[in-house]
């Protein structure tokens, strides 16, 4: 699976971490125009986003979505689609929600599309 860090003006610092994780600049978008994000929306495997637009955007155009909750409620704000699938932390915090259960859940949604 080819990964893509997408990050809006909110998430900009992160870019340093991720160079310093050893991401390469390539497999970095920062704060794309809609044009450039909705070019990027067609060519993945899966989503992996939090709460956002661009989850629900990924969802509408047909991109399978794992979205991830902290506080706020999937029932209620969840991406609508045949093709999403949705984790809540049981804590309300997002740093509690383990990679290998995105990964589980990102499997499971690839082996049944």
């Amino acid at each position: 699976i080819s990964v893509r860090f997408l990050l809006g003006k909110a998430e900009q610092n992160q870019y340093t971490l991720l160079l310093n994780a050893g991401i390469s600049k390539n497999k970095i978008i920062l704060a794309p125009t809609l044009p450039l994000l909705y070019k990027y929306l067609l060519h993945p495997s899966v989503l992996v986003g939090n709460d956002s637009g661009v989850s629900h955007l990924a969802a509408f155009i047909g991109v399978p979505v794992v979205s991830i909750f902290g506080h706020t409620d999937p029932k209620q704000w969840r991406p609508w689609g045949k093709t999403v699938r949705t984790i809540r932390s049981p804590s309300n915090d997002l740093t509690d929600i383990k990679p290998e259960s995105v990964w589980t859940v990102i499997i499971e949604l690839l082996s049944n599309n």
